[in-house]
């Protein structure tokens, strides 16, 4: 399934929940006031459209997000069908479906290493295990040897730099590298405002006469 897919499935999904959410808060609304007595158009109309313009909001806090995960960190949008973080200079590991269907994503549209089973970084050197064999890329140089077994690593990886890599699974790899401090500040910028806005009214509609 393609982006263009993804987001669509999201977005029809995200407009059906904003339409069940605004239908509860119209009739949630419409009971409170009844009991009280008091005006409803005004507030029956907010009911209706909060949700709706919450999700404008955050349509636009998240194509903000997607330009800076695109053009800055050169990582996917975290939504789903595919998935990938940068390993420097032009590599990157790659999902696509599903964490089996792993591989190394190298400049001039080369796909390598299909199958992937482990992967490390240390500086500019990218080790990595398929299902053939224990490799070493210099993403510098844009070169790559094979070994034998890895106890070839502490030659082909020298300190200090071997000490410092960690092969992981290309899962474990993605989450490690894919999330952190500002995902969350990013995060709370989109869902934060329209939250808040909904606890300003809520409690002013309940505390008003």
């Amino acid at each position: 399934m393609g982006l263009g897919l993804v987001l669509l499935f999201w977005g029809i999904a995200a407009v059906l929940a904003a339409g069940v959410v605004a239908a509860v808060l119209v009739a949630v609304v419409w009971f409170v006031a009844r009991a009280k007595r008091r005006a409803l158009r005004g507030w029956l109309v907010m009911a209706a459209v909060l949700p709706f313009a919450s999700l404008a909001y955050a349509a636009a806090g998240f194509v903000a997000y997607a330009v800076y995960c695109e053009v800055v960190r050169d990582v996917d949008l975290g939504i789903g069908d595919s998935w990938r973080v940068p390993l420097g200079n032009g590599y990157r590991l790659v999902m696509v479906d599903t964490p089996d269907q792993a591989f190394v994503d190298a400049p001039r549209d080369r796909q390598l290493h299909f199958g992937l089973k482990r992967i490390g970084r240390a500086g500019d050197l990218v080790v990595g295990e398929d299902a053939l064999t224990i490799f070493v890329i210099d993403t510098q140089r844009g070169t790559e040897r094979t070994l034998s077994s890895e106890s070839e690593l502490e030659a082909a990886v020298p300190r200090p730099r071997s000490d410092k890599l960690q092969l992981l699974a290309p899962e474990q790899f993605y989450q490690a590298h894919r999330w952190g401090l500002l995902d969350g500040v990013a995060a709370a910028f989109i869902i934060g405002p329209p939250l808040v806005v909904f606890l300003m009214l809520a409690r002013r509609f309940l505390g008003s006469d």
